[in-house]
């Protein structure tokens, strides 16, 4: 029973057999009231009140008596009230106490002397007693509440009675006892009295519930099954019944073997629909294996296999008024997986075993049936046409019970409201009219009445008719002579083979995969196809898990009651059947079917026929029976023809029946032949059924074999041509997909056939057209394809489209033909191997066939030529069906010849749970969820042994399972190829590289080996519940079909599986979202410190809703990674406020969970519930990924974009999301390059985690907080949205210029902690705060600024002084100076703690340190002096904001310079070049920067970079006090993602410049000097770079060059000619040492001339010389280059052996000794600048501009090369 809250409900506690009596009222002597009731309500109801009953028996009343029951009389003081909690009986006793007791269980005590009339109990009751001369022994009882059944159970056995009701023997005195509760069923029933006007006192303590009976079930594919089907059931054998009922009508339920003892292992009645238990089941019989009310269903099992206890499968059922589907699953085998009970002896586990088979009972409300029934006042309900053999008892049935009180047949809704008696009316002469009086007739199973068959060639009606003159039914039986129509024990016709064509056959010999080593070698272990039959099928013992585990009956192992089973030859053991008959079609080697029938009507066999069946045609049903049994029923069967609709419904055409003992011989075969001739109504497809016809399983044993079913032959059929098929591309692919591209048909057309006449020519005159329908119609549109001798065709002068037009003599042989050139192929085959499947064309086959002799006038075998017409168009669309007509007059008919239906297939087809899928587009997204599926091909192929026929075949494919649509399936249809080509079976993609299968190949298979299943028939989908999309991409394989020679596609099938949504959430409406994730749960990124919190809050919009979805305002947790939390699934989550409509937000709040806590890097996936479903019922399903609050950046090779989930992880290393609001970032050292990601933009981007744009919770580029180590660059910083900035800024033991990479940084905050910081990937977000100010001491120095210098001395502040300064302050001890775009030279003592400095600080106040007598360093008392910065939300920003990428920085000086620092404000580098273009105020072309104790000057190019927030000077063109520098984000992006800034010098390897490095130890200065033909010998701001000097402290001396007696750092020149070198010292002159580097790349000598000693000495690589004992700036040293080979303009000339070269300004002279042939200019770079040819002349000239170049002299003597100079 259900509890239902805050609403009574009427329960009853329902009796079978219980009858209901009338209201009275009694009186006891008691001060309270009675009143009689058939239903108990449940107590207590929404108030808290009890409602309390008496229950008695005749003149007993049932009462409680101490720990037992027992009864006592109606007069006496201490009966008990009852109470019923919806499940149990509870007993309220003692009246004073209050206390409750449940009932239920106790001890029913029996000891009393019965006489002859006393305690009666009939044999068929298991109740045992042991009797000694009239006296029963003492002996206990329990008293049972269970399925809704009050009963007594035998307390030492178990046994139950078997009859519910509980009687009074009127024959026994009205005395206390309990005897008064027990008799005979002529007995007082018992009785319910409500109880009212009671004085309880007090609510008594309600006793301890019992267990719920909520089970663990699961459902198991059974033995022959691989899977579970598409509904997650195990699929059997199913039959199916109709009932009708009304409202409140209570009805049994039986199983087709009622008076049967089988199944004996299992049964489970539920609800269909939901596969759950349905509380309308009310109660079962009781048996000894007894029942158990779980949510599953009424469930009984025996796993027992040595007996065989009755269990029989009956059921009461209360209808409620709602159309519901009840089903019963019925089993033989007891092979459990899982069956688990308590003490009790209760399931509380089990495993479904493997069925025997499923009854469904599809009950509908009379309500439904009674319009239609009342309106058939002169047509029948159900009409019925039979074939009988002539003068027999025939047995006809109608639909459903149509007889008793159970009658299904209403003609009003009340149960009243139909004829439980209804007559039988008999004509001989008409179905309308001629009916007699009518007569009561002989009806077996409430449905099956016993008529007369007439005789040969006569027809008789019967109508079954209520009393009011409804027509139930009519039958109309034609009678047929028995050797017409069977059963025969010859065959009828033995001529069928050449008349007509075979279309269906099914002789069990066949079945493929059929092992017979079971039972002697006598039986199948393979069941037939599960549509095909509905009597379950009999494992043989030793054939698997179920025929290991039978049940047995009888001590054998054979087939059962409703059983069939595949058999050689039936055993000798059985002695109720007859042995030793063998298959009819193949005696002793060949199987049948052998049916151990009940009395239910039950499907033997369904066969399928191809519909295109013109009027006129005729189907011929062939069968062998045989009876198996010598007494008892003899077999009885239907045989019935129905018509499909194109839309699935089915007409009934005919029926033939054997009737009733026709079968009179056991173990002889008898032949049964049924004949149809077709009507005008053309069908889709024809479908045989064989039904079991008879009303008793006692006997009715047959076997059937060699069932064929012939039609006749068209004259006019098509087929389509499949031909081979090319590798295509993805766009093709995609086409085909969407039904694109031609596909061709071919018509064949017999035109020798007796429906084609010639005209007085002797030719046929054919027209023939294609149009887009199955029905005949004698308007139409034809289609518009390339028709042969097109010409328009008219019906009532209406233009119906072109058709086309052949003609052809009727008697033209194939000779003739091929003699004429007309196309002729020896066969189809021939055709389809060597012509080209070609439009609007047309070709002949000889072909062997039936036709007309003229002499004769007889049917004969000849060879004649067939007509085959090719279209190849694109308006043949694949599953689609099409008609072709053709006519030899001037207007189409429906005349047999005429049209013919076909269907076009593809050349592959998908089959779900082995159902082919008719879509062009494999997109399913109504399938049920959390269910597997099984998948696989079949392919379509031109059966060339049968006239071209399209049949299908079963390949072995290889499937990638689990892709999206990133996946390009083209991209691997060759490579599957390859791979097949050297291994057609391999089940591994690993295999050794060889011939086709190249290492390229393997290595595009293996990218997917994880995906991969291999060489499989099919693969089991898992499709989720929630939405979510899973993709399988087929590969079929060549020559894998069991006939090795059909044509396999190569190209792959993709498959799109989704299951049914109720609704489902997103950032965009459905359709606009993409495909894979339409209808799937949408994705929410949370952080990890929000997650958990209680409160918090998102929302999500709703994009799709089907129906009327009916949530509670309620979260589950569904799915989850996290193995702990799979644990918790079920867990209530979150709330939202329910309002399921398109476009609507739910906001969901997080609820307090106690045990649940979802961790970082891992996935929760949440589901409402759908009305009352359970959590693991997907509905509105959201994922939660869970963000850790730390991540660390960690680009790979393969992709490095911020946006792919690939490149985040945790601090241990594992798998991470993106990061969100409030996510920490550890960036790594290098490039971390973010782009301009849209997130609303929708397009995907590869580099991108694919779909991120449609995730909720997601911003881009956006974090918490983010840490930049030293080394770590960004690009596209424009783009980043962050809380707070940590940055290390590196520090080396020599003071660095570096600017401050926050917006806010105190003097202050240059420390060092005494343990040091965290940095790296152990950087925690925790700042330290400032411990020490000595042991890590740190020195600052600041330029052109107002500097604090602090002093303290014996305990007492005794100096704060500020004053401005225009260059450089001495190093400071102050705390309180705020640096913003500042820059300041920093350096640490030697051996600190760490080389960086960790920003931003949070100290809310600063101290002072000092050192005490012992050197330990303390803290100064605060009297003595303290810092309070001021902290803004500055101090945690990077120094550049992002919301403009345009703007400007104004730096100043105290005092008017043309020298200004500036500070790189990104955290990328900064390109001087396009620094220097944004800014043309800055004249110099040097970028001036000081790190590490040493200046450098570097020329602007593209290739100089500054660091992120380095400092840098510039040399403006005027002196000022302020400049204003323009900065854009393009200075920094236009170099990602380079990594490093570039040398000093843009120099290449084959410039000459020369590095002098001035060092003393602890400072070096750094000066170069550069020969260029291109530069100048004259200072150019652009080539020559100002010696920079600050003080002492930072640059105590400078090595420089001279030009123009300007001081260089750098100095390019034409030549390098006496070039001044010196040392300047800003305080004191100390020694320090020159080194020269770069000599190897000059082409001349370098010389450093003293002009003291007046010597030159030779420049070496790498020469030092020491400069000491020498002021300041001392003009004594010049560097020179030897010029000895060099003719110059300031030269004469020069001279070599051969030729005189002289220069004057541009002009250069040559004389030669020798004839000169040419000479030619080159620059320094090797580029010729220009060419001269002479004509053997002694002199010549050129002319060339200002440089330097080398000559190529060539004479008669040979080539020189020289080097010249012009200036």
């Amino acid at each position: 029973m259900e509890y239902l809250q805050k609403e009574i409900v009427r329960k009853r506690l329902s009796l079978l057999c219980f009858v209901l009596v009338a209201f009275c009222s009694i009186t006891f002597s008691q001060s309270y009231v009675t009143e009689e009731v058939t239903e108990f309500v449940v107590s207590p109801d929404g108030a808290g009140n009890y409602t309390y009953y008496m229950i008695t028996a005749g003149d007993a009343t049932l009462m409680v008596n101490g720990s037992n029951i027992t009864a006592g009389s109606q007069t006496d003081s201490t009966f008990t009230y009852f109470y019923y909690d919806g499940t149990r009986l509870i007993a309220a006793y003692n009246f004073t106490g209050g206390s409750k007791v449940d009932v239920t269980d106790r001890v029913v005590y029996v000891s009393s002397y019965l006489g002859a009339a006393g305690l009666q109990f009939k044999t068929d009751t298991n109740l045992k007693f042991n009797q000694q001369s009239d006296i029963w022994s003492q002996y206990y009882f329990i008293l049972k509440i269970a399925n809704n059944t009050l009963y007594f159970e035998n307390k030492t056995s178990g046994l139950k009675v078997t009859k519910s009701f509980l009687v009074y023997n009127n024959g026994w005195s009205p005395t206390s006892g309990l005897a008064d509760l027990f008799g005979s069923a002529s007995g007082t029933t018992l009785k319910f009295y409500k109880v009212t006007d009671l004085n309880i006192p007090t609510t008594p303590t309600i006793p301890d519930a019992k267990p719920q009976r909520n089970i663990n079930f699961s459902h198991s594919p059974g033995q022959a099954n691989t899977s579970l089907n598409k509904n997650g059931m195990q699929d059997v054998h199913t039959l199916e019944f109709t009932a009708y009922l009304a409202p409140g009508e209570s009805r049994e339920l039986e199983m087709p073997v009622g008076s049967g003892s089988a199944p004996h292992a299992y049964f489970r009645w539920y609800n269909f629909d939901t596969d759950k238990a349905s509380s309308a089941i009310i109660t079962n019989l009781n048996h000894t294996t007894g029942y158990v009310k779980t949510d599953w269903g009424n469930i009984i099992a025996n796993n027992s296999t040595s007996s065989s206890p009755s269990i029989q499968g009956v059921t009461t059922f209360t209808f409620d008024g709602n159309p519901i589907n009840i089903a019963c699953d019925a089993s033989n085998y007891a092979d459990f997986d899982t069956l688990t009970r308590d003490r009790t002896d209760t399931i509380t586990a089990i495993t479904e075993p493997t069925l025997s088979y499923r009854v469904i009972y599809h009950i509908h409300s009379s309500a439904d049936i009674a319009p239609l029934l009342a309106a058939c006042t002169s047509t029948p309900f159900e009409e019925y046409n039979f074939v009988a053999p002539a003068d027999s008892v025939v047995m006809m049935t109608t639909e459903m019970r149509s007889y008793g009180a159970a009658s299904n047949y209403f003609y009003g809704v009340s149960s009243s409201d139909r004829d439980a008696t209804p007559k039988i009316y008999k004509s001989t002469t008409s179905a309308t009219s001629g009916y007699d009086g009518g007569s009561t007739p002989t009806v077996y199973s409430n449905r099956m009445y016993q008529l007369q068959s007439p005789s040969a060639g006569a027809t008789w009606h019967y109508e079954l008719r209520t009393a009011n003159g409804k027509i139930i039914a009519r039958w109309n039986i034609t009678g047929m002579a028995l050797n017409a129509v069977g059963p025969y024990n010859r065959e009828i016709n033995s001529t069928l083979d050449q008349q007509y064509i075979l279309s269906a056959e099914q002789n069990f010999d066949n079945l493929g995969g059929t092992d017979y080593s079971f039972e002697n070698g006598n039986i199948s272990d393979k069941p037939l196809r599960w549509s095909e039959c509905s009597y379950g099928f009999t494992y043989p013992n030793g054939s698997g898990s179920a025929g290991n585990k039978r049940v047995v009956n009888g001590g054998h192992y054979f087939t059962n009651w409703g059983e069939y089973s595949i058999v050689k030859t039936t055993p000798t053991n059985k002695n109720w059947l007859v042995s030793s008959v063998k298959s009819h079609t193949n005696p002793g080697t060949g199987s049948y079917m052998y049916v151990d029938a009940n009395e239910a009507p039950g499907v033997v066999s369904d066969l399928i026929v191809d519909g295109n069946l013109c009027p006129g045609s005729e189907i011929i049903v062939s069968a062998w029976v045989v009876s198996h049994t010598n007494s008892g029923t003899k077999p009885n069967l239907n045989f019935i023809l129905m018509g499909v609709n194109a839309n699935g419904t089915e007409d009934r055409i005919q029926a033939y029946t054997t009737g009733k003992g026709t079968l009179a011989q056991a173990g002889t075969w008898y032949n049964i032949l049924f004949k149809v001739t077709l009507g005008a109504k053309r069908y889709s497809q024809y479908r045989v059924k064989i039904e079991n016809n008879n009303n008793s399983a006692a006997g009715n044993d047959f076997g059937i074999d060699d069932i064929k079913i012939y039609t006749s032959k068209n004259p006019l059929t098509a087929v389509e041509a499949l031909s081979a098929c090319e590798i295509k591309t993805q766009q093709e692919l995609l086409d085909a997909e969407q039904g694109k591209g031609a596909r061709s048909v071919i018509l064949r057309i017999d035109f020798k056939a007796n429906a084609f006449s010639a005209d007085g020519a002797g030719n046929v005159n054919m027209k023939y057209c294609w149009i887009d329908n199955t029905v005949f119609s004698e308007t139409f549109t034809t289609l518009p394809l390339n028709y042969l001798n097109a010409e328009p065709y008219s019906y009532n002068g209406q233009n119906m489209g072109n058709v086309g037009k052949l003609s052809f003599p009727k008697s033209v042989t194939i000779e003739q033909l091929r003699t004429a050139n007309q196309p002729v192929y020896n066969s189809l085959a021939d055709y389809f191997a060597t012509a080209t499947v070609t439009d609007s064309s047309y070709f002949f086959v000889p072909e062997e066939g039936k036709y007309l002799n003229s002499t004769t006038n007889q049917m004969e075998t000849r060879t004649e030529p067939v007509l085959y017409i090719v279209h190849k168009d694109t308006c043949f669309k694949r599953y689609h069906e099409y008609s072709c007509m053709l006519t030899t007059s001037n207007e189409f008919t429906n005349d047999c010849g005429g049209f013919f239906t076909t269907k076009i297939q593809n050349c592959k087809q998908l089959l779900i749970d082995d159902e082919p899928q008719e879509v062009t587009n494999l997109r399913f997204k109504t399938l049920s969820g959390e269910k597997d599926y099984k998948l696989s091909v079949q392919v379509y192929y031109n059966d060339l042994a049968d006239k071209g026929k399209v049949k299908a075949a079963a390949p072995m494919c290889d499937w990638i399972c689990g892709v999206d649509d990133r996946f390009i399936e083209a991209s691997l249809t060759r490579a599957f190829v390859n791979f097949r080509y050297e291994y057609p079976t391999a089940t591994s993609l690993d295999q050794p590289v060889k011939g086709r299968f190249r290492q390229a190949t393997k290595d595009s298979l293996m990218m997917y080996a994880d995906k991969v299943q291999l060489y499989k028939r099919s693969v089991i989908a898992e499709v989720p519940g929630d939405g979510s999309l899973v993709q399988y991409v087929a590969y079929a394989i060549a020559g894998s079909c069991n006939d090795t020679n059909i044509y396999v596609c190569p190209n792959p099938l993709r498959v799109r599986l989704r299951s049914d949504v109720r609704f489902s959430l997103g950032k965009r409406d459905y359709e606009s979202m993409p495909e894979d994730i339409q209808g799937a749960p949408a994705v929410i990124r949370i952080a990890e410190s929000k997650v958990n919190m209680t409160g918090d809050t998102f929302s999500m919009t709703i994009n799709y809703v089907r129906g009327n979805p009916k949530v509670e305002g309620k979260m589950y947790l569904y799915r989850t990674n996290d193995t702990i939390a799979q644990k918790l699934l079920g867990t209530h989550t979150y709330n939202f406020t329910p309002n399921v409509a398109v476009n609507n937000t739910h906001t969901y709040t997080r609820v307090a969970t106690n045990d649940f806590t979802m961790r970082p890097g891992y996935e929760y996936k949440f589901s409402a519930r759908y009305e009352d479903t359970p959590f693991d019922t997907a509905y509105g399903c959201f994922i939660v990924k869970v963000v850790p609050d730390i991540v660390l950046y960690k680009p790979t090779a393969a992709n490095s974009n911020w946006h792919n989930d690939i490149c985040w992880k945790d601090k241990d290393g594992n798998n991470a999301f993106i990061p969100v609001v409030g996510t920490k970032v550890i960036l790594p050292v290098g490039n971390t390059i973010l782009e301009d990601y849209d997130i609303n933009s929708f397009e995907e981007n590869p580099e991108v985690t694919y779909h991120l744009n449609y995730n909720y919770g997601i911003a881009a580029n956006t974090c918490g907080s983010i840490y930049f180590p030293i080394g770590a660059k960004m690009y596209g910083q424009k783009y980043l949205t962050y809380e707070k900035a940590n940055v290390d800024v590196a520090v080396t033991e020599n003071y660095t210029l570096t600017g401050m990479p926050l917006r806010e940084v105190y003097s202050g905050d240059i420390y060092m902690p005494l343990a040091g910081d965290k940095a790296g990937e152990d950087f925690t977000f925790a700042t330290a705060l400032c411990d020490n100010r000595i042991a890590n001491r740190m020195f600052q120095k600041v330029y052109n600024s107002t500097t604090t210098y602090h002093s303290y001395i014996n305990h007492q502040q005794v100096d704060t002084v500020n004053r401005p300064i225009a260059g450089w302050s001495q190093p400071s001890n102050a705390l309180g100076t705020k640096y913003g775009h500042d820059a300041v030279a920093i350096k640490a003592q030697a051996g600190n703690v760490q080389k960086f400095i960790q920003l931003p600080k949070l100290d809310t106040t600063y101290y002072y340190y000092s050192v005490n007598s012992q050197g330990k360093e303390y803290r100064v008392p605060e009297r003595c002096g303290k810092v309070k910065p001021v902290r803004t939300e500055n101090q945690h920003k990077l120094l550049f904001d992002p919301t403009s990428e345009s703007f400007t920085t104004t730096y100043t000086n105290r005092v008017e310079d043309s020298w200004f620092m500036v500070v790189n404000p990104f955290m990328g580098d900064l390109s001087m070049k396009a620094f220097y273009d944004a800014n043309k105020d800055i004249a110099d072309g040097f970028c001036y920067e000081y790190t590490n104790g040493e200046m450098k000057a570097s020329p602007v190019d593209e290739s100089k970079l500054v660091g992120p927030a380095a400092a840098f000077f510039v040399h403006t063109t005027a002196p000022s006090k302020s400049l204003t520098v323009n900065f854009n984000t393009d200075m920094v992006d236009v170099n990602a993602p380079q990594a490093n800034q570039m040398s000093l010098s843009p120099k290449s390897d084959y410039d000459q410049v020369l590095t002098i490095v001035a060092d003393n130890g602890e400072y070096r200065s750094v000066a170069t000097l550069s020969e260029d033909a291109y530069s100048s010998n004259d200072y150019v701001y652009s080539e020559d770079a100002d010696l920079l000097l600050f003080d002492d402290g930072l640059t105590p001396f400078a090595v420089y060059t001279r030009s123009e007696e300007k001081p260089l750092m750098v100095n390019a020149r034409r030549t390098i000619n006496m070039v001044p070198l010196s040392v300047t010292f800003i305080d004191s002159v100390t020694p320090v040492t020159l080194t020269f580097t770069g000599v190897e790349k000059f082409h001349n000598t370098l010389y450093l001339y003293d002009k003291l000693t007046d010597l030159f000495t030779e420049i070496t690589e790498n020469m030092t010389f020491e400069w000491s004992g020498m002021e300041s700036d001392a003009d004594r040293y010049y560097i020179n280059i030897d010029r000895s080979d060099i003719v110059t303009s300031e030269d004469n000339n020069y001279s070599d052996d051969d030729c005189i070269i002289s220069v004057a300004g541009n002009n250069i002279s040559i004389v030669g000794s020798s004839a000169i042939k040419s000479v030619k200019a080159f620059d320094v770079a090797g580029k010729l600048i220009s060419e001269q040819t002479v004509d053997l002349l002694h002199h010549c000239q050129i002319t060339l501009p200002t440089g330097m170049y080398i000559l190529e002299i060539e004479t008669e003597n040979g080539v020189s090369n020289n080097k010249v100079i012009v200036k």
